[in-house]
């Protein structure tokens, strides 16, 4: 699992050690002491502000974190990262540009792509091995590789079972 948005899990861990450490701060009545006049007494119940000898409320601290944690996962924003396999289509034009046979690395790429798409004017699917045994070498009409990537376009549903993109 990844996070496109890292940062909002930080934020959300120290804003959670905040409020545990708010938490057991505890406001709680002092030890009674003997004043000599009555007159310095406040009118309103006296407390103060003291680390607690033993933590109350535990589950109302735990929920409390709980409900920050949560926020700053869905802030987060995570995703499920999925193994991921490519299908490859190769597209060799056989047109009067492209001149030139094949060399060694358009052969080693045929091999290992999943659909191999020949064009000049006209584009052809053809096999891994099938396209080489294609002996006319390079054409002389004009090529269209808007024609080949139509296309690819087309094959792309034929090759869902191979991948779930294409390049």
């Amino acid at each position: 699992m990844t996070f496109l948005a890292p940062w909002w899990l930080a934020g959300a861990g120290l804003v959670a050690l905040m409020v545990t450490g708010l938490h057991l701060l505890a406001r709680r009545r002092p030890r009674p002491a003997i004043f000599p006049t009555a007159r310095f007494i406040p009118d309103r119940p006296a407390s103060a502000a003291a680390p607690a000898s033993r933590p109350s409320d535990l589950l109302v601290l735990l929920l409390r974190v709980l409900a920050i944690l949560l926020l700053g996962i869905a802030f987060a924003q995570p995703q499920r990262a999925s193994p991921r396999r490519t299908a490859r289509i190769l597209l060799i034009d056989r047109s009067r540009a492209a001149r030139t046979l094949p060399d060694s690395q358009t052969i080693a790429a045929a091999e290992q792509a999943d659909l191999v798409i020949v064009f000049d004017s006209v584009a052809r699917a053809a096999g891994r091995q099938s396209w080489r045994n294609d002996s006319s070498g390079p054409s002389t009409v004009r090529g269209s590789l808007s024609v080949a990537l139509l296309a690819a376009l087309r094959a792309l549903p034929s090759l869902r079972e191979k991948g779930d993109s294409a390049t």
